[in-house]
């Protein structure tokens, strides 16, 4: 007896909305991940479908006993229906203050738990990443920026000034290239926590478009920083994958 089962959306059983809160390091130590729980992991765990599970926790969370895979059922009393309730609820903390959160773990030995993060520093990020149902590309918006971003936001020249007087073909080729760097935001699903760099090259200063090989910049959700003339580091995101 042989059965066969169609393959129809895969991506209908993985995150496809995370919200990440981090220092601007786009280094995935330095952030905290949600997303919503899914079918999977409540049947899994015997819950109802409802709050958020922690993909990955940063030391601000953790050392308040948040880690990853508890599930966060509400904020300062607010009950957390899902990933865009949490959002609404961290937004509306004000920085400095502090919160009370109250979760459930995996193993469900006790009852949900409470835990204080005495105050939300102004220097955290918050960032919303997106999965395009159609392209399954991830677009990143930030919900609120840090107080202390170190990434430039300023216009910028794509070619240095000690490059501009004499414009011989190696000279525009060798200020077109741009270092990148890709970290993913945390373990996901099947996807697993990792980090690349490579090259590029712009291909359009006034529209702000670089190419680069997909080792370097996969389809996974992450943060990408392209630093330009070996000194000014900005964000990036992706807007097309070729096939």
């Amino acid at each position: 007896m042989s059965i066969s089962v169609p393959v129809t959306d895969l991506y209908k059983i993985t995150p496809s909305k995370l919200l990440r809160i981090c220092t601007g390091c786009s280094s995935s130590q330095a952030s905290t991940v949600f997303c919503d729980v899914s079918y999977v992991t409540a049947m899994a765990i015997q819950v109802p479908l409802s709050g958020v599970l922690v993909c990955g926790a940063n030391s601000l969370f953790s050392s308040a006993g948040i880690n990853r895979g508890c599930i966060i059922t509400s904020v300062n009393g607010t009950e957390i229906k899902d990933l865009t309730a949490f959002e609404t609820a961290m937004v509306d903390i004000r920085p400095g203050t502090g919160m009370m959160l109250e979760y459930i773990t995996w193993n469900l030995t006790d009852s949900p738990k409470i835990a204080t993060v005495p105050a939300l520093p102004d220097i955290y990020t918050f960032d919303v990443m997106q999965r395009d149902t159609q392209s399954g590309y991830w677009s990143t918006k930030t919900i609120r920026a840090s107080s202390d971003s170190q990434i430039s936001t300023a216009p910028l020249v794509a070619i240095p000034v000690t490059l501009q007087k004499q414009y011989s073909r190696f000279q525009q080729i060798h200020a077109s290239v741009v270092h990148i760097r890709f970290h993913s935001i945390a373990s996901v699903g099947s996807i697993s926590d990792f980090s690349s760099k490579g090259y590029g090259f712009i291909a359009s200063k006034e529209y702000g478009i670089i190419i680069c090989d997909k080792s370097t910049v996969p389809s996974h959700a992450g943060s990408i920083i392209v630093t330009i003339a070996n000194s000014v580091a900005i964000k990036a995101w992706v807007d097309y994958i070729d096939p």
